[in-house]
């Protein structure tokens, strides 16, 4: 056989062959992104449920109270007058100390926040003040809640 004819057979070989590779690597490649794609749609979906798993963790009630205070504090910087009661009984009490135990609120001044029977009808927006967890979850409820109503 003639060497230019041997060349030129694997050579015609080699092309065929980086042609089929690169083709199957292609295939490979986009079934690849494909699965990557719907793993990534799938972590969007759990991150979501979490988000709102954490988000509508907290009850209504203690959440108001977080929002009382936050609502106070902004509409005192504005110079808007603003007032936010504190009633010693044991639920509003529990309520305020998860609010504190949690993180979500803070004393205004140095100091340790406590709620008994001694700051009975006391301004709670003058002794409290959220924490920046406190004011991120406000924020992000409210995102939610508005999703929520934009549904129905």
């Amino acid at each position: 056989m003639n060497t230019s004819i041997i060349v030129a057979l694997i050579s015609a070989v080699g092309s065929m062959a980086v042609a089929v590779l690169t083709w199957v690597l292609n295939r490979t490649v986009h079934k690849l992104g494909t699965k990557v794609e719907v793993q990534n749609n799938k972590l969007d979906d759990q991150e979501e449920i979490i988000r709102q798993l954490v988000v509508f963790s907290m009850s209504p009630m203690i959440y108001e109270h977080l929002r009382h205070i936050r609502d106070g504090r902004i509409a005192r910087s504005e110079g808007r007058p603003y007032e936010y009661l504190y009633r010693n009984n044991p639920p509003f009490q529990r309520e305020m100390y998860y609010l504190r135990d949690n993180g979500f609120i803070q004393p205004v001044d140095q100091g340790h926040l406590d709620f008994n029977e001694f700051i009975d009808g006391k301004d709670l927006i003058d002794m409290a003040k959220p924490t920046p967890i406190g004011e991120y979850y406000v924020k992000l409820r409210e995102e939610y809640e508005t999703k929520a109503l934009k549904k129905t």
